[in-house]
């Protein structure tokens, strides 16, 4: 034990140590600059840094799936899961509404359901909510809730799948979709 501490002075772990430091350091940089929430990878980095990136989501669509989820919890509801062929719908929803500067639940004269069965979805159950704000997700979703049919929406028990979009204008306007399903 007397050997141990005089270690501590030594040149080479003091470098040691600062190259420890400086590595965490870059990790939490690189992860903020991926739009990882840092505080929750630094609890887990691993687990954070796949669910953000997985599946090519942007971090803004997985925080609605987690806002949305969150509801349904509290309410005794089961938690959604990120659906690539929804997403790729809400996606082209909230891309198409942001071109044309307008809120709307069809593109191009196609409903929802159209626009589903031609992405691959073979769905049981369905429904959209889209918004347009300069606020965050969670203000969004917080609106969503105090409107009957986008709440009816969000707590359908029957919903399993969500998809969502987000397509930010030069303005800062970001224009939100949530597409739920529910597979056959």
């Amino acid at each position: 034990m007397r050997n141990f501490l005089p270690l501590l002075n030594r040149p080479f772990l003091t470098k040691l140590l600062s190259l420890w430091s400086y590595s965490i350091s870059l990790v939490i940089f690189l992860l903020s600059l991926s739009g990882v929430e840092v505080t929750q990878a630094v609890r887990n980095p691993v687990k954070s840094a796949i669910q953000k990136n997985k599946g090519g989501y942007l971090s803004e669509e997985w925080k609605l799936l987690e806002l949305t989820n969150r509801v349904r919890v509290r309410k005794g509801l089961k938690p959604l899961r990120m659906n690539s062929k929804l997403a790729h719908v809400a996606r082209n929803q909230s891309l198409d509404m942001a071109r044309h500067h307008h809120l709307s639940h069809s593109v191009k004269g196609k409903n929802l359901g159209i626009r589903i069965k031609k992405s691959g979805y073979v769905y049981r159950d369905l429904g959209e909510n889209v918004a347009k704000s300069r606020k965050s997700s969670s203000h969004v979703v917080h609106m969503w809730m105090r409107s009957s049919g986008h709440r009816k929406n969000i707590l359908n028990p029957n919903f399993t799948e969500m998809g969502a979009g987000i397509k930010r204008v030069r303005n800062g306007t970001r224009y939100f979709t949530q597409v739920f399903g529910s597979q056959r």
